[in-house]
């Protein structure tokens, strides 16, 4: 296949030239755009074979302990090490200084809590209610169960590690764990809620990051956390319609939102 390759490649270069000095005939024509059609379906291919042997290689060898590993590491490492950041034109390369830099910046943007001086009186907005005893109901097996089904399983993991696919092959082991947990929180008992409401603030930069604002910051929450949430979003969706009004379900399943369509019209 390399020669191949490296023969249409030659073939393509060497029309290239001789069509600098004269016009090519139309049988030089049709070789040529069958040597460059031959070039780039090689090319593919050589990129394909390339690629599933990088597969191949990433898992005999990638979560071993080898040469392979390392190197792997290795990029990584330097691929997402922050070398210098600028501040106040100044240049930043100590560990410590470039950590308050960072501390510092997303400390003032995110702020902390304050005196409330305001206050809203619901009341007198006259928002809808909802009289739904489903709502309130404790957590069923097949209500969580479902929820899970609906979880991605190739989300980024949190503190825990876990992602969708861990809750889908480890039902039967965790699920008397899970239900428990669920049942505690259905009847207000948070006292360990914190132990798995943690979350990791990951930050991810431009190409050519050089300053601090060129990073942002997104949260890599507990797998937990995110179920629980889900669960609740799953239970409320079928009365979002009667809750949020048309010009403001943007953040809507496509079905409810059609219902709101139907109902509006």
């Amino acid at each position: 296949m390399k020669l191949q390759l490296a023969i249409a490649k030659e073939l393509v270069y060497r029309f290239d030239c001789a069509q600098e000095r004269r016009t090519l005939a139309p049988h030089e024509l049709a070789l040529r755009r069958k040597a460059k059609l031959c070039s780039l379906g090689l090319a593919s291919l050589q990129r394909s074979i390339v690629r599933q042997r990088s597969r191949i290689t990433f898992l005999a060898e990638g979560d071993a302990n080898t040469k392979f590993f390392h190197l792997q590491a290795c990029h990584r490492s330097r691929k997402n090490f922050i070398s210098k950041i600028c501040v106040n034109d100044l240049e930043l390369v100590q560990e410590e200084e470039k950590a308050d830099a960072f501390y510092n910046h997303f400390d003032s943007i995110l702020g902390a809590p304050g005196d409330i001086f305001a206050k809203v009186n619901f009341d007198s907005l006259q928002l809808p209610t909802v009289q739904d005893t489903s709502l309130d109901h404790c957590f069923s097996e097949l209500e969580v169960w479902q929820t899970i089904l609906e979880i991605p399983v190739d989300k980024a993991p949190g503190p825990d590690g876990f992602t969708g696919l861990f809750y889908r092959i480890a039902w039967l082991v965790i699920k008397t764990d899970i239900m428990r947990a669920f049942h505690a929180l259905w009847s207000l008992d948070g006292r360990s809620l914190y132990l798995v409401n943690q979350d990791f603030l990951v930050l991810l930069k431009k190409k050519e990051a050089n300053l601090v604002g060129d990073f942002q910051p997104i949260s890599l929450i507990h797998s937990f956390a995110k179920f629980f949430t889900k669960v609740l979003a799953r239970r409320l969706a079928p009365i979002m319609d009667s809750l949020v009004k048309p010009n403001q379900g943007a953040f809507i399943r496509v079905v409810c939102y059609m219902t709101i369509l139907r109902r509006s019209s």
